[in-house]
């Protein structure tokens, strides 16, 4: 694609998500990652009951030490969390390092001063909703504290938020690379298993293989094997520590990633849309039923579809880390300005 096209692409896409409310905030303190946050606890109340919503507060120091940076930077500039955080909940965040409003703010909850990020959900009369989520720094944290909240609300939990759950909560994973006849058909079929998070179709001692990625409290290797042994996805396990009954096992070598990982998503104008692992995963499964993902995908995703289609936006977003991939779909005027 030319520069010019490029650059009509970047235009059209900051036009259409300014109108659609949903802009970066370029001028956050790393602390805060990429929401768009609200300084006032009472302007918050008021709007979380215009809203009818219940209030995401984050207790955050700032500037703040090595802990409230990275929060700032991993947890809260993740595309999904901000989407989360933003669609579902009125935004505010309370300096922990501040006198005045924000120091009248910690004493009304009881939170201490320079303390790393705590987050608190209230209703919309400030009331606890889930319990006060604190020295849990992790995606899975803030993701389960948000599904809570939704439930408690009686609120339907978005199915990207499910997801993401899913994809978060594996903490303990583990690989497993299997030898089939098509790593094609083996990459979608195996994304039928509860508890692989992740897959990778490619090569290995010149065997197509299927490369999965595991959460080992919901599925073992041993039950993956034999349902990919059912559906003729393990001629071979490759594996240097562990054998399988009746499946022959070789020793693992080097990965080669196929080009057309993920096929049917590969194939699909999806390809251009970023997304976690485990939504591609699920996303090229119902691509090579003749599905349609958009139940997969967040409203924002959805807006990136429209602007893809409508600008036969073509690049690869496949195993490109989602951050990466939002921010030169979203981001890019830089290179519009430098024109």
């Amino acid at each position: 694609m030319d520069r010019l096209r490029i650059a009509f692409l970047l235009v059209f896409v900051t036009t259409f998500l300014s109108a659609q409310s949903w802009t970066v905030p370029h001028d956050n303190p790393e602390e805060l990652g990429d929401v768009n946050w609200l300084r006032n606890y009472d302007e918050a109340i008021k709007t979380a009951k215009k809203e009818k919503k219940p209030i995401f507060i984050l207790f955050q120091e700032v500037p703040g030490c090595s802990t409230c940076r990275n929060y700032g930077n991993n947890i809260l500039s993740d595309p999904l969390i901000v989407e989360a955080i933003e669609s579902e909940f009125v935004p505010l965040c309370i300096y922990n390092n501040l006198k005045g409003h924000d120091r009248k703010v910690l004493d009304k909850y009881n939170e201490p001063t320079w303390n790393n990020p705590v987050v608190r959900i209230v209703d919309n009369g400030g009331s606890d909703i889930v319990d006060r989520l604190s020295g849990n720094y992790s995606k899975q944290g803030i993701i389960d504290a948000i599904s809570s909240a939704l439930q408690s609300e009686g609120n339907i939990v978005p199915t990207y938020i499910r997801n993401l759950n899913t994809e978060y909560s594996a903490v303990d994973t583990d690989e497993l690379v299997l030898g089939m006849y098509c790593f094609w058909s083996g990459e979608k079929t195996m994304a039928e298993i509860p508890g692989v998070i992740k897959s990778e179709a490619g090569f290995m001692n010149g065997k197509e293989v299927v490369k999965l990625v595991y959460d080992k409290d919901k599925v073992s290797s041993t039950t993956i094997v034999g349902k990919a042994k059912k559906a003729r996805c393990a001629d071979v396990v490759f594996s240097d520590n562990k054998r399988f009954k009746d499946v022959k096992t070789n020793k693992t070598g080097t990965f080669r990633r196929d080009k057309e990982t993920k096929y049917y998503l590969f194939n699909s104008p999806y390809r251009s849309i970023p997304m976690t692992p485990y939504q591609q995963l699920k996303a090229n499964h119902e691509l090579s039923q003749g599905g349609d993902i958009s139940y997969i995908l967040s409203p924002r995703q959805l807006t990136l579809w429209k602007i893809v289609k409508e600008n036969n936006w073509t690049k690869n977003y496949i195993d490109v880390e989602i951050g990466s991939a939002w921010n030169e779909v979203t981001m890019l005027t830089d290179i519009e300005e430098g024109e």
